[in-house]
């Protein structure tokens, strides 16, 4: 089961599963990736600005 975390105060919320090998930045998002390039995680930073509804 993937790991959900967002922790208090935070503006980042994110899914992390597996043996990381490295880290990446894609915008607003996180993510990492294993030794077979699969991604493992992924976290999206400003997340209440994200993932709110639209206007």
């Amino acid at each position: 089961m993937p790991e959900r975390s967002m922790p208090r105060g935070a503006n980042v919320t994110g899914l992390r599963r597996g043996k990381i090998l490295e880290t990446d930045e894609a915008g607003p998002f996180v993510y990492d990736v294993d030794a077979e390039g699969r991604v493992l995680g992924i976290e999206i930073l400003h997340a209440s600005k994200m993932l709110a509804p639209g206007d």
